[in-house]
């Protein structure tokens, strides 16, 4: 299960065409996944609050997965984040990737389910298992060139820490390399933009604060992404 060089290389746009994906379900049902759950627990009418208890823990989850990315940023780098290449020239098995290997893709999945419970349930469900298997595919991919590069050291390293699913505890000892906090700020700006607007929502309960935040996160992914990816962008970062 592994991606083709097009889609590693057009990454975003493949993610975004499974966020589209998933919100053009909507219509399908006139609920949403996050007002749904509120009904599945607390019955029918959907008590009033229920949105902002919804849009409360979408936020959380955003969050945590902003956090996830900016923790896996500051050690891993922004180069290597937006490149369209794999990058392999170092195996990073710091920070949280002694939890899990994939701790980028795994916030991007989370983000995933948290913003995707403004969608319908069966929107929200398509969007979740897409992201899944298109980041299954980019692991696919990255392991078949880390295999190559590094040859047991990433065998070792395979062994110890799950994919995907982090484990409780770290599963490889430190070897003593910092996190660039900085550039995993910068680098994740994007993603903090979205959990600002999901709890924007969950306040105001108006979706024109989150388009907005949207926006934003959108340009400033662009921006750093095409930063990013220059050749002098790795220097005194």
């Amino acid at each position: 299960m592994k991606a083709t060089a097009w889609e590693f290389r057009h990454r975003s746009l493949v993610i975004g065409t499974v966020y589209a994906l998933g919100f053009s379900l909507s219509g399908v049902q006139p609920i949403t996944a996050g007002r749904w759950v509120a009904r599945l627990f607390t019955g029918t009418p959907v008590p009033a609050g229920a949105d902002r208890v919804a849009f409360g823990v979408a936020t959380l989850v955003v969050a945590g997965a902003a956090a996830l990315r900016t923790w896996g940023t500051s050690y891993l780098g922004r180069s290597a984040v937006y490149d369209a290449k794999v990058r392999t020239e170092s195996l990073v098995a710091d920070g949280p990737y002694r939890f899990v290997r994939n701790p980028l893709y795994l916030g991007t999945i989370l983000l995933g389910a948290g913003i995707g419970s403004a969608a319908s349930p069966i929107g929200w469900l398509v969007l979740v298992t897409g992201l899944w298997v298109v980041h299954r595919r980019l692991v696919g991919r990255e392991e078949t060139y880390l295999l190559e590069r590094h040859g047991d050291a990433y065998r070792r390293y395979r062994t110890a820490v799950p994919r995907l699913l982090p484990a409780l505890g770290p599963r490889v000892p430190a070897s003593g390399a910092g996190p660039d906090w900085r550039a995993g700020w910068r680098g994740e700006a994007d993603m903090w933009c979205l959990a600002a607007g999901v709890g924007s929502a969950a306040v105001t309960l108006s979706m024109v604060p989150f388009e907005v935040c949207v926006g934003v996160g959108l340009l400033l992914l662009a921006l750093e992404s095409r930063r990013a990816r220059r050749p002098e962008a790795g220097k005194g970062a």
